[in-house]
């Protein structure tokens, strides 16, 4: 499936190139929504039984419960209390740490998994709804002031034993692996639907969505993106990822008056104050969508169609003025333009 003349849209197929061999007649669909990791998971399954929704929300629960950096017993909280000690984790801690770790060299350090230190200085040190009530921000501001925010160690130092499942931190090293978390999850539980019997599904994770195999509909998995301030056109594909990422939630007043968000720059441990506030990126996998979304935030649109272009993803960037850019190859996804 072309996208232009000279490159290629990684795995994600739009409804036009689809050919459906079972005819019109679409299987019934089951849907299911619940609070996880800190926002509200979608999920929907075509054919298959209704009984995997409750799996799919097990799944969830049981990779949140190792991956939260606010659960104490998670797995990541374990690793970030470390001081230095190596520690065993699970095949999919494992794997998550070691993807997020490549992810951060790919991107030439853009994406970092260790700006922990950053978000806790700033005040994001609890769930977000507990977060939004609070007059005060963060638990290092003992003295009254906010402690110096710094940049991120980088994975750099961190040391992977992928035999024993031995994963070790460097000393003041910790990670958080909220945003890849999801989209990892998100790709988990939708390969798991359709390997336990669902034809197709699609799992929506609090604005990181993949979706597979047969669609609802015969015009496909149609996906209305929900982003602050501005309108974008609903998208419509086959199979593939979709995430979004903006500086316009999870945002907070910390103690000396200034705003926060979630999205940081690892290069100063601050917010990032690029000239871009969101980011939508199609993609193969969600949780590839979701680590080009943090870089482009970072980048700005300086280096927005370069990092489009290199990953031969697509999608849309929302400027602080609310300027809309829609990036090549993204035509043929919206739904009317195919």
């Amino acid at each position: 499936m072309t996208v232009t003349a000279s490159r290629q849209l990684n795995a994600v197929a739009p409804t036009a190139d689809r050919i459906d061999a079972q005819g019109s007649e679409f299987p019934t669909t089951y849907t299911t929504s619940f609070s996880a990791m800190g926002t509200t998971v979608h999920v929907l399954i075509v054919g298959g039984e209704p009984e995997q929704l409750d799996q799919s929300k097990l799944l969830v629960s049981q990779l949140e419960s190792k991956w939260s950096r606010f659960q104490p017993e998670s797995e990541i909280s374990k690793l970030n209390r470390a001081n230095g000690n190596p520690c065993v984790v699970s095949q999919p801690t494992f794997e998550l740490v070691a993807k997020a770790i490549a992810a951060w060299s790919a991107s030439g350090g853009a994406f970092d998994p260790t700006i922990e230190t950053s978000l806790r200085t700033a005040g994001y040190d609890r769930p977000f709804k507990e977060l939004e009530t609070m007059s005060v921000h963060g638990s290092d501001l003992s003295a009254g002031q906010p402690a110096e925010l710094k940049a991120s160690p980088t994975p750099d130092g961190i040391w992977l034993d992928r035999t024993a499942r031995l994963v070790q931190l460097p000393p003041g090293t910790t990670l958080d692996l909220g945003g890849i978390a999801k989209g990892a999850t998100a790709d988990i539980v939708a390969e798991k639907l359709l390997a336990t019997g669902a034809q197709g599904c699609c799992v929506n994770i609090g604005g990181d969505i993949r979706a597979l195999g047969k669609p609802p509909r015969q015009t496909g998995w149609t996906v209305k993106l929900d982003v602050p301030g501005c309108e974008l056109p609903a998208i419509a594909l086959n199979a593939g990822a979709v995430c979004t990422s903006t500086t316009r939630v999870r945002s907070w007043t910390n103690r000396n008056g200034a705003v926060e968000h979630h999205i940081r720059d690892p290069r100063s441990g601050r917010a990032t104050t690029s000239d871009l506030e969101s980011v939508v990126v199609l993609a193969e996998r969600a949780i590839q969508a979701e680590v080009l979304t943090k870089m482009i935030l970072v980048g700005g649109s300086a280096r927005a169609s370069e990092i489009f272009e290199s990953s031969r993803t697509t999608g849309f960037t929302v400027s602080n003025k609310g300027d809309v850019i829609a990036m090549d190859g993204i035509q043929q996804f919206i739904v009317g333009c195919q």
